[in-house]
């Protein structure tokens, strides 16, 4: 029953990754200036597990600012491009040591985050989460991946999981130089 259920949710994720057109999402963003302007952030190499790591500094972002200049979509379709990249990140880290590498790392920086979010800031990020746990595993992430176990002739199947480690307000103490 278990896996009938995953492999209907793997057949919905993939169905959404097509109709979304997230297969050449990779390529250049027209948006790319607005977001590094408004939205200082860094896919800053691996830790020491082989994780991918990304850092945000969530909370000087301003959604007010933000939205004139993108469109809610546009911020949605950044996000699921950044976790695109996340799970590129991944495969190329598993492929360089190679042995599964199955999560990220995200290190988000509060500081300076509004106790009064903007209601349009918080629309964005229901429709991410939602997308998040509808499409845990992506299409572009191999959910089932056969691997030669040995020199003989029989497979492992494993599954590879995308999940995401949140560290709240860790750069208020730390300098990002020294990152």
């Amino acid at each position: 029953m278990r896996v009938t259920a995953a492999v209907q949710q793997y057949l919905e994720a993939e169905a959404w990754f097509l109709a979304e057109g997230v297969a050449g999402i990779l390529v250049d963003d027209p948006n790319e200036p607005v977001y590094a302007a408004l939205c200082p952030h860094r896919n800053h190499g691996i830790d020491r597990q082989g994780r991918p790591v990304y850092i945000e500094h969530t909370g000087r972002m301003r959604v007010g600012t933000l939205l004139k200049h993108l469109t809610q979509d546009d911020l949605v379709r950044r996000h699921i491009r950044q976790q695109e990249i996340a799970r590129q990140r991944m495969r190329e880290s598993a492929a360089a040591l190679g042995r599964p590498v199955e999560k990220q790392v995200c290190i988000l920086d509060m500081a300076g985050l509004s106790l009064a979010p903007d209601t349009r800031g918080l629309a964005v990020f229901k429709r991410c989460m939602k997308i998040d746990q509808v499409n845990a595993t992506s299409p572009s992430l191999p959910a089932l991946s056969l691997q030669p176990e040995s020199t003989q002739t029989r497979t492992q199947v494993q599954i590879f999981p995308v999940i995401t480690i949140v560290i709240l307000s860790l750069l208020t103490f730390v300098c990002i130089i020294s990152i």
